[in-house]
């Protein structure tokens, strides 16, 4: 069985009582760097391997099945079904028979940047510019929106095309969300920081007259 641990995001506060117990459980547990440091409190007799590319855990997780360890987990941060990693394991190695990989969920990111700006979820539209390129004609007029991002189309990128449209909505940037160099930014997209390189990040657009003061 593969087991894919959502971790919420980054430390081990978030982790649910579900996910804890498959990792204490797990045969072999594989997950990026920072995956394996946010689990490195909890109890387990599983031997623990890092990846770099997916390729990497493919690899790693074919020998493991080869090898016949019953029990692997994948860690992946925030929800793994939420633009995650979820849905590439499972289309690698369940194919037809779903019951092969079991999805932990955890909280997302966008969750967690919403709790951060105390401001209601209702009606958000959730998408994703990571590896891609956006067409914004379909959610350049919805009130609330978030992206999952890349290094590429990021904070500014986004604004950027807001403000082409002849709109100005508020940007909130959330970067490196729930490690000790969290960074949560405010601003109306023409006064976002061209100029800065943003980290790791999230970004939520809200419309001035859908923001909850």
């Amino acid at each position: 069985m593969i087991t894919i641990v959502g971790l919420g995001p980054g430390q081990s506060k978030y982790l649910t009582n579900e996910a804890i117990a498959i990792i204490e459980s797990a045969s072999v547990i594989y997950g990026a760097k920072r995956h394996i440091d946010i689990i490195s409190d909890i109890k387990t007799k599983a031997s623990k391997s890092s990846y770099v590319k997916l390729g990497e855990l493919s690899a790693m997780i074919s020998e493991s099945i080869t090898k016949g360890y019953e029990n692997i987990a994948v860690l992946a941060s925030g929800d793994p079904s939420l633009y995650g990693i979820a849905k590439y394991l499972m289309d690698k190695f369940a194919g037809e028979d779903k019951q092969k990989v079991e999805i932990i969920p955890g909280i997302s990111s966008v969750a967690y940047l919403f709790s951060k700006i105390k401001q209601s979820m209702n009606d958000i539209y959730i998408t994703s510019t990571h590896g891609k390129d956006l067409s914004f004609d379909t959610v350049i007029n919805m009130d609330k929106v978030a992206y999952v991002t890349d290094s590429n189309r990021g904070p500014v990128y986004i604004a950027n095309r807001y403000l082409d449209a002849g709109l100005d909505p508020y940007i909130i940037v959330g970067e490196n969300l729930a490690y000790e160099d969290e960074c949560i930014t405010l601003s109306k997209a023409s006064k976002l920081d061209k100029e800065k390189y943003y980290d790791m990040n999230v970004v939520i657009v809200i419309k001035e007259d859908a923001y909850e003061r």
